[in-house]
């Protein structure tokens, strides 16, 4: 990517991070509700999975190795030895290939177990909720938008004094409509609509206070 390309990349994100954070606050003026937006490309790099592949991978490269290496040495006519750490190398680089690819690329999440995915993204979303401090509003009013878009999860994790009113169907159902309206391909507008509409649900339980302050950030958080 050129200077100019990686400048435009950027004020394209500027810009789509001043929509979501304007919808934040249009929304957080209805109610006394704090909203948060996480946006990552993946919620963990699945570790465990790239290491099996890349394990896997060597083994079937090990195999293949005391299959073919006397074949090898003989037709090339190198001795054993050499076939054999020229063949320990190759496995080596094979394994290392297999590990970054997964941990890199979508393959480690298609070949992760869906449960062990969602678990990740749970995980990863509870994180975020404590380390932005969702859970340290006044009247415990807070509550995170979390994305993991190469997981293609959605999740809406409201602090206790939401929760106590508005139960979880409710978030399950506005997750149902951001997901048909991202199938426009267009995720800040699907995102500031369903904003739109969680302020349509907390406004009637949390109306704002006059003395109202905004504690938490309104630019989505990404990465």
């Amino acid at each position: 990517m050129t200077s100019d390309e990686t400048r435009m990349a950027g004020m394209a994100d500027k810009q789509d991070d001043d929509r979501i954070a304007q919808a934040i606050t249009a929304a957080e003026t209805r109610t006394a509700a704090e909203i948060v937006v996480a946006i990552l490309q993946r919620a963990s790099a699945y570790r465990l999975t790239a290491v099996l592949c890349a394990f896997a991978v060597a083994a079937l490269g090990a195999l293949l190795l005391a299959l073919l290496m006397p074949k090898a040495a003989a037709l090339y006519a190198i001795d054993t030895v050499t076939a054999g750490l020229v063949g320990i190398v190759i496995i080596a680089l094979l394994g290392i290939a297999t590990y970054l690819l997964c941990e890199r690329t979508q393959l480690g999440i298609l070949l992760t177990p869906a449960g062990s995915r969602e678990a990740a993204c749970a995980k990863r979303a509870r994180l975020m909720f404590l380390e932005h401090g969702v859970d340290a509003t006044t009247d415990r009013l807070g509550l995170l938008v979390f994305v993991s878009l190469a997981d293609h999860h959605v999740e809406i994790l409201p602090d206790r004094g939401i929760a106590a009113k508005i139960p979880a169907e409710r978030w399950s159902a506005l997750i149902a409509g951001f997901v048909r309206r991202i199938g426009d391909g267009d995720l800040d507008a699907s995102l500031s609509g369903l904003i739109a509409d969680m302020a349509d649900e907390l406004a009637p339980h949390f109306p704002p206070g006059p003395d109202q302050t905004d504690d938490l950030r309104n630019a989505p958080i990404r990465g």
